[in-house]
């Protein structure tokens, strides 16, 4: 292929995409004019039903008798309640007509929110294992558990951080924290701040209601669903996250303390997340706490090879200078 055709076939799809920003104005104006005439529309209906109601509807409802059965003019309000049932039909196909998706929403500032995150020092070859099963297609949802304090939480940041990188092929990363007693709302509100739902009408909206909106929103992305602190069953569709397929290669990771909420959560795979040797244990251990320390040789045995208690105690003593201290 010559270089024109090359410059010809880029330029007509920058061309292609800057119509959008060239008549950005025109169409913000064409959608004001639009709800404005909606806004009327609404207000004139409201104007014709109230006008009926007090003309028509009063006086129909004191011809009835008999509880509702009959009618001291049966036939006027026969025609009137026909009229009554066309228009709420009419009402109600207009309501679905009239449920607008999502005109705007803020975009995104990045692919994923970088997070700190403890020293990976010990967590390697862990690191390396979860995100292989990740590269597994059938590996859609991934279930990470240990007991407290082993480091389940850094390794879901180590691989957030990770998944950031724009290569890995992912539209879209969403860290949510569940934690014990969780709330649906809660974890809804979360994921709509992340991908631009949340504001406006957000907070007057049902459970079912922000669940639709998050589903159409990530059903069209690759998606990476990072949930820390599992304690129970998260129904996935009720909140909204559509469930991952082959097509779809989007993931659900979540952390937890349970092997049996992996089974609830229906995770193709498990990965379990062992205390460290001591070996690693040391490790870590002077990572945190220098040389200068380690002479006095402590015992850290009594921390079990647990990461959060080496890296706590571990900063308690990087200002200790002497075995007594």
């Amino acid at each position: 292929m010559c270089c024109d055709k090359i410059t010809s076939g880029c330029w007509d799809c920058v061309a292609g995409q800057a119509i959008y920003t060239y008549q950005l104005e025109e169409s913000l104006s064409e959608l004001k004019t639009a709800l404005d005439e909606l806004k009327e529309q609404r207000a004139d209906v409201i104007k014709k039903v109230n006008i009926a109601e007090q003309q028509y509807g009063k006086k129909e409802m004191k011809n009835l008798c008999m509880g509702g059965c009959c009618s001291m003019n049966y036939r006027s309000t026969l025609k009137f309640s026909k009229t009554v049932v066309k228009r709420l039909h009419d009402v109600k196909v207009l309501k679905r007509k009239g449920a607008l998706e999502v005109v705007a929403m803020e975009v995104p500032a990045a692919l994923a929110v970088e997070r700190q995150c403890n020293s990976s020092v010990g967590k390697e070859s862990m690191l390396n294992k979860v995100w292989s099963i990740l590269e597994e297609k059938h590996a859609r949802i991934v279930g990470i558990y240990g007991v407290g304090g082993v480091g389940k939480t850094s390794i879901l940041t180590e691989i957030n951080n990770k998944i950031s990188v724009p290569s890995n092929g992912f539209d879209m990363v969403i860290w949510v924290v569940v934690s014990k007693g969780f709330r649906i709302a809660k974890v809804q509100d979360d994921i709509a701040k992340r991908i631009g739902l949340f504001g406006g009408m957000w907070g007057e909206k049902s459970a079912e209601e922000k669940a639709m909106d998050i589903f159409r929103v990530l059903r069209e992305k690759k998606f990476v669903v990072l949930m820390d602190d599992v304690w129970e069953r998260v129904d996935v569709l009720k909140v909204g996250i559509p469930l991952p397929t082959y097509e779809s290669r989007s993931k659900i990771i979540f952390t937890t303390r349970s092997n049996e909420v992996c089974g609830q959560m229906r995770a193709h795979k498990k990965i379990e997340v062992q205390c460290l040797t001591e070996e690693q244990a040391w490790e870590l251990f002077e990572h945190d706490v220098g040389n200068d320390i380690l002479d006095g040789h402590p015992n850290i045995r009594e921390c079990g090879g647990l990461p959060l208690a080496l890296i706590t105690i571990g900063r308690a003593m990087a200002c200790k200078r002497t075995p007594e201290e």
